[in-house]
C-alpha cells in the first residue's frame, strides 16, 4: 500500500537472499533459525539486527516473530576488540622496551665502567686522557638520551609507576641551586631560589620531582641569555599542595609554538638547536603521574613561566639513606676475606667487575650463565652474587631460586644486575629471592654502597670526610695562577657546564699533584662555584 514501508525496501541487497532462504525454511519446517542482518534508515545508515519466527501450529500465514536491535552489542564487541588490539600493542611495547633496555644499557655500561678505569691512569698523555674525557662526556650524554626516550616509551605504554618515599625538600632545592649557580653566574644573571614556608621534609617521589625541575631549569636557561631565572616553591593550604613555578625573563615563546610544546622531539625558538625536545614531554607525563597538570605561559619577548602543583603531604623527618659520595680505595684493615661470584653472560661486563673488585682485596670468581653460577656456588659458596638477570641456558632469576633453596643458601646475598626500564621488575626480582637489584648502566658508588649495606663490609676512601678525617689543604691560588691558560679554561668550560667527567679529567690533567688533590677535594663537595672563583683569581694575577 502507498505510504508503507516494504521489508525489500528496508533491506540492503545483498541481504535478499539470506532473507529469502529463511522464509523458504520457514515454509517448510514451520521455523527459521536465527540470524543477522541489516536494516537501512531512512538516512541511509544501517541497523544491525538478530532475528528469528516460528509459524503458529496448523498454520502458514500466522507465527511469532523478534527483531533484536544489535547496535549495543556491536558496539561493545568493537570495544572489546579494540581493547583486546591496545593491550596486544602494550604487550609489544613491553617486550620492545625489555630488549632495548638490556641491548643498549649492557654495553654503555660496559663502556662507561671501563673509560672510568682507564681515566684513572696516572700516565695517561695529555691528549689520551682528553680523548678519553670526549668518550667520557659523549657517553653521558648517550646514556641521558637513551634513558629518555625509553622513559617516554614506558609512559606511553603505560609502565611507569611511583615510587613514594619520605624525602628532604629543602636539601633538593639547595642542590638544584648548586647546580645552576655557576651557569647563571658565568652568564652574569640572577638565579633565585624561593621556598620559604615550603615543609622541610615530604613525601613524594623525589626522583621524578628532580627531574621535572631539573628540566624546567634547563629550558629557562636555554630561552634567558640575560635577567633572571626563578624557581618558587609556595604552600598551597587551601588546597592542600604545594606549588611549583620555573619562571624566566628570557625571549619567551611565540604563541604558535605553546601548543607544540610538550609533543616528544619537538622544540620552539630559541632551543631548536639543543636537546632532544623529550624534556618537556617527559615532565609533563611526570607530573601528571604525580597528580598535577604542568602548565605553560609565555608571551614573546616577555619571558616564559612553567607551573604546576603537587600534593606532597609534609612529614616528620626523611627515612632515605645519604648515598656515597667518595671514590673507594680499598678495604678497611681486619676486614674478613670476602669472596664475591660475578655472573653474566658478557664476558666484558665481567672483567669490569672483576678489575673493580679484585683491586680492592676482594676474592671474585666469574660464571657465564645461571647453570655455571650454581655449580661454581656449590663447590665455592660466595658470601655474594652480582646475579645478572638475562642469560643463556639458565636466567638469573632460575639461578637464583636454585641458590636460596640450596641449604646454605640464605645466607648468600644475592644482588640482581638488570638493564631493565621498568621499575615494576624489581618486584619480580626481589620475588625471585634477589636481596637487592642495580640497574645498569650503574655508578661504582652505587655497586660499593650495596655491598656496604648487606655486607657491612668498610672502605677506605680517596677523600673520606667527616669526624675524625684529615682536612685536605685549600688550592694555592700562586700554583693555580701559574697552571696554563689553555688548562684553566678547560676547567672552567667543564665546571660551568656541570660536566663530572670533564671536570674530574681537567684537573687530573694540570700536572700538579698537590694543586690536583686540593682541587678534587672540592669538586667532591660539588664546591663548583669556589673553584670558578679560584679561576677568576688567577686569572686576575696573569692580567699585566
Amino acid at each position: 500500500a502507498a505510504g508503507k514501508l516494504s521489508w525489500s525496501a528496508l533491506t540492503p541487497p545483498e541481504f535478499g537472499e539470506l532473507d529469502r532462504l529463511k522464509v523458504a525454511q520457514l515454509s517448510s519446517v514451520g521455523s527459521c533459525t536465527q540470524y543477522e542482518k541489516e536494516f537501512l534508515r531512512k538516512d541511509g545508515t544501517r541497523v544491525p539486527a538478530l532475528i528469528g519466527g516460528t509459524l503458529l501450529e496448523g498454520s502458514q500465514e500466522q507465527g511469532l516473530a523478534f527483531v533484536l536491535d544489535l547496535t549495543e552489542r556491536r558496539q561493545a564487541e568493537t570495544e572489546r576488540a579494540a581493547r583486546k588490539s591496545a593491550e596486544a600493542a602494550n604487550a609489544a611495547k613491553s617486550t620492545f622496551l625489555s630488549s632495548m633496555s638490556h641491548e643498549l644499557r649492557s654495553p654503555l655500561n660496559t663502556l662507561l665502567g671501563f673509560a672510568r678505569l682507564m681515566e684513572r691512569q696516572s700516565a695517561l698523555p695529555d691528549q689520551t686522557r682528553q680523548d678519553l674525557a670526549i668518550i667520557l662526556r659523549s657517553g653521558e650524554h648517550l646514556r641521558a638520551l637513551i634513558n629518555q626516550v625509553l622513559e617516554l616509551a614506558k609512559i606511553d605504554a603505560g609502565h611507569v609507576l611511583l615510587e613514594v618515599s619520605d624525602f628532604n625538600l629543602h636539601a633538593m632545592l639547595d642542590e638544584l641551586e648548586d647546580m645552576f649557580a655557576f651557569k647563571a653566574e658565568m652568564r652574569g644573571m640572577s638565579l633565585q631560589v624561593e621556598f620559604s614556608g615550603a615543609p622541610h621534609f615530604v613525601r613524594g617521589d623525589s626522583l621524578k620531582l628532580r627531574q621535572v625541575l631539573i628540566n624546567l631549569l634547563d629550558n629557562a636557561f636555554k630561552f634567558t641569555e640575560r635577567g633572571e631565572v626563578a624557581l618558587r616553591v609556595h604552600p598551597q593550604p587551601e588546597e592542600g599542595r604545594l606549588g611549583f613555578a620555573v619562571v624566566d625573563t628570557g625571549i619567551g615563546i611565540a604563541a604558535a609554538e605553546i601548543d607544540q610544546l610538550g609533543t616528544a622531539f619537538v622544540r620552539a625558538g630559541a632551543a631548536q638547536r639543543e636537546g632532544s625536545g623529550l624534556g618537556l614531554a617527559i615532565s609533563g607525563n611526570f607530573v601528571r603521574l604525580m597528580g598535577g597538570a604542568l602548565r605553560i605561559a609565555s608571551q614573546s619577548g616577555h619571558g616564559t613561566s612553567a607551573s604546576f602543583s603537587l600534593a606532597l603531604p609534609a612529614v616528620s623527618a626523611a627515612a632515605a639513606p645519604e648515598p656515597l659520595a667518595r671514590r673507594v680505595a680499598a678495604l678497611a684493615p681486619d676486614q674478613p676475606r670476602y669472596r664475591i661470584l660475578v655472573v653474566d653472560d658478557r664476558d666484558e661486563a665481567r672483567q669490569l667487575l672483576m678489575r673493580l673488585l679484585t683491586p680492592l682485596g676482594f676474592e671474585v670468581r666469574e660464571a657465564c650463565d645461571g647453570q655455571q653460577a650454581v655449580a661454581l656456588w656449590r663447590a665455592w659458596p660466595a658470601q655474594l652474587i652480582w646475579m645478572d638477570m638475562r642469560m643463556p641456558v639458565m636466567d638469573g632469576r632460575a639461578a637464583t631460586r636454585l641458590i636460596k633453596a640450596s641449604p646454605g643458601g640464605s645466607a648468600t646475598v644475592i644482588i640482581a644486575l638488570t638493564a631493565s626500564s621498568f621499575e615494576e621488575e624489581r618486584a619480580d626480582i626481589l620475588a625471585a629471592g634477589c636481596d637487592d637489584f642495580l640497574r645498569k648502566p650503574f655508578h661504582e658508588t652505587d655497586l660499593f654502597a650495596l655491598m656496604q649495606k648487606h655486607l657491612g663490609v668498610q672502605f677506605i676512601y680517596r677523600e673520606e670526610g667527616g669526624a675524625g678525617a684529615a682536612v685536605a689543604p685549600l688550592p694555592d691560588a700562586a700554583a693555580l695562577a701559574a697552571v696554563p691558560a689553555a688548562q684553566r679554561q678547560r676547567l672552567q668550560q667543564a665546571l660551568v657546564a656541570l660536566d663530572t667527567t670533564g671536570v674530574a679529567a681537567a684537573i687530573a690533567g694540570l700536572g700538579d699533584r698537590a694543586l690536583a688533590h686540593a682541587l678534587t677535594t672540592l669538586a667532591n663537595e660539588f664546591q663548583y662555584t669556589q673553584i670558578l672563583r679560584l679561576l677568576q683569581g688567577a686569572n686576575q694575577k696573569e692580567l699585566p
